[in-house]
């Protein structure tokens, strides 16, 4: 049944816990010469009635697809009726106030199975059963068999694991029959795996419970399994059973060495058996740990893992070394930690002579291929200087023998000679400037400028103008001119 808890600490305020009930539906179908008759009763874990709910019944084919059932006929009028309409081509059904329906399916259903299953609600969880029908003359009274409180886990590292289960008749199938539903003593059920070997039989008592002590040695490996519980049914008590997904753990303990000799500079390597009680560990890994620090890892197949340990060893030790196993599935659990000790050889004369000799050697050939290049002497360039990126005119030299100029026009941006650049030289006059010579650059940038009868200050006072004739994108011009 739903129960409702309220706590309430004193520095908060209440919280509420709602704790959902189980649910149990039994189903008769029964073979009429109209049609099937299903009869049930639905009740929760405690066995006490649940009434005033939906139950949803459906035919199934052979392929389990529901198929459309005709308008509901009644039942006798000694059986249990509740409220039925029909919702599509399934029967929705009210049980009466003891938990109790009953409807007629009309037609032939050879072949077919019927389901009945209820939705559950805010205090109690749903619930489902699918029966074959049976001849009423044949019919013997529905048993349901559950577990009660299920393990999901069962550690194998355990003598023995002990599995409740109950069993319930149907008390519409026992009143009918007239067989008394409270009396439940005495039947046996078996316990099997997932292979069908059973493992544990017993006895129901006087409160239809039955517990079973299983033997761990009897559960097999860890891994994923079932538990089933059967009961093969009697004259008057039709078979059941109960199944129940659980999974097999146990916990994996090392075995080492308890001391390995080597350089861990170059990885040390050794073995590590890896088993439980019920044999040896598939999956996983062995980690090493140097203080809390991990220094080397290995897989763990077949029950050994080959662990390889790194670290600086440097002069001759003892290094304790702490190993552990970390699980990679459910199936298996890290046991207590193991202990070895690295005796680190440090390093070998012969080795280190070697490795100085090289060294020496090494450092030789530096110093004999290593040498500074002498310092080249340079004069001073012919060349005039790299381009300023402005328009210019530059007298490179102003002997006293003045006869004219003579020089190269160039691109002020790139260096690249000229030509077609008209210049002028421009001296002082009354109306302004005269002008007393004046040139043109050839093909390749070059241009003289003669002054026979120039004035002796010339050479210190003068300006000079350069301009393009040709078209094309203005530039800026350089000209470096040589008196001669």
């Amino acid at each position: 049944m739903g129960l409702l808890i309220i706590l309430a600490p004193g520095d908060a305020g209440a919280v509420p816990l709602r704790v959902r009930g189980a649910s149990v539906i039994d189903l008769l179908a029964s073979e009429l010469a109209s049609g099937v008759k299903l009869r049930g009763e639905v009740v929760d874990e405690m066995g006490a009635s649940l009434g005033r709910v939906s139950v949803k019944l459906e035919a199934l084919d052979r392929a389990g697809r529901p198929i459309r059932m005709d308008p509901p006929g009644p039942c006798a009028g000694s059986d249990p009726i509740g409220r039925v309409k029909q919702d599509g081509g399934a029967y929705l059904v009210t049980t009466d106030e003891r938990g109790a329906f009953c409807v007629v399916a009309p037609g032939s259903f050879a072949g077919h199975t019927f389901r009945a299953t209820f939705a559950g609600n805010k205090h109690i969880d749903p619930a489902d059963v699918t029966v074959s029908p049976v001849p009423e003359s044949e019919q013997r009274a529905q048993v349901t068999v559950r577990f009660e409180s299920p393990p999901s886990t069962l550690d194998l590292d355990k003598d023995s694991h002990f599995v409740t289960v109950s069993v319930r008749i149907a008390r519409a199938d026992a009143q009918r029959l007239f067989i008394d539903a409270s009396k439940k003593q005495g039947l046996e059920l078996v316990l099997e795996d997932e292979a069908g070997k059973a493992i544990a039989r017993a006895q129901t008592g006087g409160d239809g419970r039955v517990r079973f002590e299983v033997k761990t040695t009897d559960l097999g490996a860890p891994g994923d399994g079932e538990l089933k519980a059967l009961f093969a049914g009697d004259k008057q008590l039709m078979p059941a059973k109960a199944s129940l997904q659980i999974t097999r753990v146990a916990t994996a303990e090392l075995a080492a060495p308890e001391r390995v000799s080597g350089d861990p500079d170059g990885g040390l390597a050794f073995d590590v058996d890896v088993r439980t009680r019920h044999g040896a560990v598939e999956g996983g890994i062995v980690e090493a740990l140097l203080g809390k620090d991990p220094v080397g890892t290995g897989q763990v197949t077949g029950g050994k893992a080959r662990v390889t340990v790194t670290f600086a060893g440097g002069a001759e030790a003892e290094v304790p070394l702490t190993l552990r196993y970390v699980a990679s599935s459910p199936f298996f659990r890290a046991g207590p930690t193991s202990s070895i000790t690295v005796h680190v050889k440090g390093p070998s004369p012969v080795r280190q002579l070697v490795l100085a000799a090289v060294g020496l050697a090494l450092a030789g050939w530096i110093v004999a291929k290593w040498r500074r290049a002498p310092k080249r002497e340079t004069s001073d360039s012919i060349l005039p200087p790299p381009p300023s990126g402005r328009p210019e005119i530059l007298v490179l030299e102003r002997p006293s023998g003045l006869k004219g100029w003579r020089g190269v026009v160039n691109d002020a941006h790139d260096g690249h000679p000229i030509a077609g650049v008209e210049l002028r030289i421009l001296v002082p006059a009354f109306d302004g400037r005269g002008e007393v010579a004046r040139a043109t650059t050839d093909s390749d940038g070059t241009f003289s400028l003669d002054l026979p009868d120039a004035p002796k200050t010339l050479g210190s006072s003068w300006r000079g103008t350069f301009t393009r004739r040709s078209s094309g994108p203005c530039q800026r011009l350089r000209c470096c001119a040589s008196p001669w």
